[in-house]
């Protein structure tokens, strides 16, 4: 879901500063978009951590802590797939 948002804006916020689309994006805009997509996904995920840590329940404290590192694992996942897309593209 962290993931779903961070593209989301992540594509909004480029939209909006460079007028880019997803096809034709140059290497700055291709890593301007990562570097906005990281913020939002470690930011989430450091919310949740922190929201995980207050809760007084445990099952509460336990599905926090599954989807904050669900969503960090995802990222990494995610971010692994555009480094070889990148090369792909780019190299």
């Amino acid at each position: 879901m962290a993931e779903l948002f961070a593209d989301l804006f992540g594509d909004i916020i480029i939209q909006t500063l460079f007028g880019a689309t997803k096809q034709g994006k140059s290497k700055r805009i291709f890593w301007i978009q990562g570097i906005f997509r990281t913020l939002i996904v470690l930011g989430f995920a450091i919310i949740v951590g922190i929201f995980a840590l207050i809760v007084p329940q445990f099952i509460t404290k336990l599905i926090l802590t599954i989807l904050s590192f669900g969503a960090l694992v995802h990222y990494f996942y995610y971010t692994l797939e555009s480094i070889k897309n990148y090369r792909r593209t780019y190299l």
